[in-house]
Formats: C-alpha cells, sequence, structure tokens
C-alpha cells in the first residue's frame, strides 16, 4: 500500500496526554530499523528511519522512538528547527516567551520558530510548550514553514471554495493552512463514508504521524494540487440548535433549513415532529410528520420550501454537521431510531430477532430525512419472536430501527 493512502490509520493511532522526553539520546547513525520499537514491518518504518537519518530525531535513551506518544509543541519546534539543518542560532538574550526560559531544553528551537515568524504563540503570550500540538496547529507550522522555505506554492495557493473536510469551515482560523496541507497531499484525513472526510483539527498528534507529515512534506517536496477532488454527499447542514418543545417554528427566521438529530427522553410519550406548508391545525398542510419513539434518536430535514416546523416532547435538536460516531456502528440497537449511514452504521448485512414480549419490530431503509413516503427503500415489519434480515446498502442515506432486538452485522 502506497504510504499516502495511510494517513487515516495514521493519525487514528492511540494518543496519550505526554510530549518528549526532557533529553533525547545521543544521535545515532540510522540502520534500516532504527529503534526498537519500530519493527522494519510497521507501516511507518520507512518515514520514521528517515526522520532518523536525517538526525531530525534522536530516539530516546533506551533505543525507542515510542511512535504512539503525542508530540508536543516543544518537539515539534525541535524537529522543524532539525528539518531546516539546525541553523547556527545563539541562545536567546531574553526568553522568548514567559514560559520558555531562556536555559529551557528547547530554547533554542523556539526561539528560532518565533524568529522566523512560524509561530506567534497564544493570546496569553505564551508558547504552551509542554502541551501536546494540535493537527490545525502542525498544519499551520509546516504552512509557515513552506512559505519561508519558498516550497509548496505558497505564496499563490488559494483556498478552493468547498473545504476538503466536514469539520474545518472557511470560517475556521487555519482553514487555508489545512486546505492548502491537503492540496499537497500530505494530510488525506479520515474518511467518514458518503465520500466525505474529517481533519480533525483539535486532536492531537503522535510521533509517527508527525513523522509521516514531514516525511511527506520533504520527500513530496509539498506540490499542490495533488489532493482528490471532493465529492463528500453529507445531508445538508441546519444550524445552531433549539427546544424539542419549541411548538410552531417559522422556517428561515426561528429555524433554519438543514438537517437536525435530537434524542427522545425515555420517558414521556415521544418525540412529535412535523413539515408543515403553513400553520394551523388542517391536516393537508402537513408535509411529513413522524413520532419517534422514548429513549431513540430523531434525525429530520427541513426543506427551504416549508414554511414551518413544529416539534413537541423531544430534546434538543441540534443541527447534524458531520458523523455521529467516529467509528460506525457494525451491532445496531434494535429501538435506536434513525441513524446516517456510513456515519452511524456501516453498510452491510444484518439479522435481528424481534423480542417474544415486543409489539413488533419495524425497519426502514431510506434516501432522505425528510419523512416523505418516496424517501422510503424498503421497510419491513416483522411479528414478536420472528428473525428478521436486512441489508443496508453502501447508496443508502439513513436506517431507521424500532421495536427490534439487536442488530448483529453478519459475514
Amino acid at each position: 500500500m502506497k504510504l499516502l493512502s495511510k494517513l487515516c490509520v495514521v493519525a487514528a493511532s492511540v494518543v496519550v496526554a505526554a510530549g518528549l522526553a526532557a533529553a533525547p539520546a545521543t544521535a545515532k547513525t540510522a540502520p534500516r530499523q532504527a529503534f526498537s520499537d519500530v519493527p522494519a514491518s510497521s507501516q511507518f518504518a520507512a518515514a520514521i528511519d528517515w526522520l532518523a537519518q536525517k538526525h531530525i530525531t534522536t530516539g530516546y535513551a533506551d533505543d525507542t522512538f515510542r511512535p504512539t506518544r503525542t508530540i508536543t509543541r516543544e518537539a515539534m519546534a525541535a524537529f522543524l528547527y532539525r528539518l531546516d539543518g539546525s541553523p547556527a542560532e545563539a541562545a536567546p538574550a531574553s526568553a522568548p516567551f514567559p514560559d520558555v526560559p531562556r536555559d529551557g531544553h528547547f530554547a533554542k528551537e523556539i526561539a528560532w520558530l518565533a524568529g522566523t515568524h512560524i509561530t506567534t504563540g497564544f493570546a496569553d503570550g505564551g508558547f504552551h510548550p509542554t502541551a501536546a500540538i494540535t493537527r490545525e496547529a502542525m498544519a499551520a507550522f509546516l504552512y509557515r514553514y513552506a512559505a519561508m522555505k519558498g516550497t509548496g506554492d505558497t505564496a499563490s495557493y488559494q483556498e478552493p471554495a468547498t473545504s476538503s473536510f466536514l469539520d474545518v469551515a472557511h470560517s475556521a482560523q487555519f482553514s487555508l493552512e489545512v486546505s492548502w496541507l491537503a492540496s499537497t497531499g500530505i494530510t488525506t484525513g479520515w474518511q467518514v463514508g458518503r465520500g466525505c472526510e474529517q481533519f480533525r483539527p483539535t486532536a492531537s498528534i503522535t510521533r509517527e504521524a508527525m513523522a509521516a507529515f514531514l516525511y511527506r512534506y520533504a520527500t513530496a517536496g509539498a506540490k499542490p494540487g495533488t489532493a482528490a477532488p471532493v465529492t463528500c454527499d453529507a445531508p445538508p447542514a441546519g444550524e445552531g440548535s433549539f427546544s424539542g418543545d419549541a411548538g410552531t417554528l417559522k422556517v428561515g427566521t426561528a429555524v433554519q433549513p438543514g438537517t437536525y438529530v435530537s434524542s427522545t427522553p425515555s420517558s414521556g410519550p415521544g418525540c412529535s415532529w412535523a413539515r408543515l406548508s403553513a400553520a394551523g391545525d388542517d391536516a393537508a398542510d402537513t408535509l411529513a410528520s413522524d413520532l419517534g419513539a422514548p429513549g431513540s434518536q430523531v434525525i429530520v430535514t427541513i426543506d427551504p420550501a416549508d414554511a414551518y416546523f413544529a416539534t413537541s416532547g423531544c430534546g434538543t435538536w441540534k443541527a447534524l454537521t458531520g458523523p455521529t460516531a467516529q467509528k460506525p456502528l457494525t451491532t445496531i440497537p434494535g429501538d435506536g431510531g434513525t441513524y446516517v449511514v456510513g456515519w452511524g452504521v456501516r453498510p452491510g448485512t444484518y439479522a435481528s430477532t424481534t423480542p417474544a414480549s415486543g409489539p413488533v419490530c419495524f425497519y426502514r431503509r431510506l434516501s432522505s430525512a425528510d419523512g416523505s413516503v418516496a424517501a422510503i427503500l424498503d421497510d419491513e415489519v416483522a411479528v414478536p419472536g420472528e428473525r428478521v434480515v436486512v441489508t443496508i446498502e453502501p447508496g443508502d442515506l439513513y436506517f431507521h430501527t424500532e421495536g427490534c432486538g439487536t442488530w448483529q452485522a453478519l459475514g
């Protein structure tokens, strides 16, 4: 498998609250297997060995690299400083930041980082050297380093109209830098279903992931334009949140069009909602409606053409702006309600047995969450004690289940 395709797995590594050791081991000439805890069979061995051969890292005194340990901001400063060839830099006359002592272990590297304007620190004036560096901060550091070196066409790079990632809006502080990082192929983010990707900007970074980022930057030359076009088929996003007992709301004023999710209280009659073409009690004005069972998840898409949206007995409605789980379920609660396929549940074939004491087991495969009959791709009602099997197709957008036993993936 090509290294460039592995970032989804790279950055999903376990992160722990620890940083680089205070005193790295003496530099060594790295063989093919540079560290005892990085076997040659590791998918990150090439990047980590390259890091050692370039003396960007020297590892720890016990001949380990500790690949899944979280990298700190001061360690990131040291890595970039060494990537630049460890330029001659006298110890700073004064501390570059109040939380970086002049005689601190990485004071010289941090002073270089500040002097090159790769970092400006935080609003409180500090650098926060021992804090784990976030993925968005790493993107900003690499972007500024590339700009300083004149690589990656940073001066002419234009952020595209469509964001590469679900969780990085154009209004985000580092959206340009993250977009550039994606355009170079240095990062590919996480595949979260339906052709959509996340960057997880505030997540921390492991040492092996940092090795991969730097290796890709240095060996690929940070060439923009290598990223695949965005093909994300996300539900139309809502805005903000509103009470599940708000009554009738005017669409476009009290509530914005888009997709929303609510968790129905476990006690009470259930979550009732309706999309309306006009206010009032005339049944002809109801475009679609539903009643969510107690304790289940409810998802609805409010269309821009709707005049009103009515809600009663629901939990707080929140805009559905991204995956409901990082790892979609392969075991689905039979009374769970509605899930986004690819985000909440994985496509595949599942089996359930209707509880003998229950009324019926009911499921639906859906192409939309607007509550319309046209959105139903397939549905079935199973009597108590009956075994039922369903195949959730990759093209399905939602799966609804109530009154069933736990769905177990087959095969």
